[in-house]
């Protein structure tokens, strides 16, 4: 029996733009040209650019990313870890953000408060704080800002969905990873 083993890394390692990173810097070009009606083409594979290309000719898609994105507070907050650090764990980040949110609260339970607030100068839970940074009330809910995540996650996820589906998934794969290009399925 043979079997192939198709993991982590396999579309990246067969030149696809696939990466975290990649999907994040090719959404901000997507901002920045609706913005500033200009294509600055920043930190964009070769491929991404010919995506971008097939992206001009269709006014209704590129409306329907921004519209997903502008907004939208954790897609910024992605967008700003990428800008440091080149590369993002989103899943990770995702889970550091849940993770703060339950210490938070379990803190204000302890303490006998009856409403939960974030305050935007608590610095002992920098995430947070750059969460709210980016949205224009000072205060809000624990509850608010766990359906804002809901909604600004929901938001990046149909983003990404559109992204591989109208670019990835059609995209032909030129590249092909040594190990695989005389493998026989049978």
């Amino acid at each position: 029996m043979k079997i192939l083993v198709i993991g982590n890394g396999f579309d990246l390692d067969h030149g696809l733009p696939t990466g975290y990173y990649q999907f994040i810097k090719f959404c901000d070009n997507i901002i920045t040209f609706k913005e500033n009606n200009k294509l600055p083409l920043k930190n964009l594979t070769p491929i991404q650019e010919q995506y971008f290309d097939k992206l001009k000719l269709n006014n209704d898609l590129l409306n329907d990313f921004y519209l997903l994105l502008v907004k939208n507070n954790l897609f910024t907050y992605f967008s700003n870890i990428c800008c440091s650090n080149k590369w993002i764990d989103m899943e990770a980040e995702i889970y550091k953000i849940l993770t703060d949110i339950d210490k938070f609260e379990c803190r204000l339970l302890s303490e006998n408060i009856n409403e939960i607030k974030v305050s935007s100068h608590d610095a002992s839970y920098d995430r947070l704080t750059k969460l709210l940074d980016y949205i224009t009330l000072k205060e809000i809910s624990i509850h608010e800002l766990r359906s804002f995540l809901f909604v600004w996650l929901n938001q990046i996820s149909i983003a990404l969905e559109m992204y591989i589906c109208n670019f990835i998934n059609q995209t032909p794969v030129e590249l092909y990873a040594p190990d695989i290009i005389d493998f026989d399925a049978d």
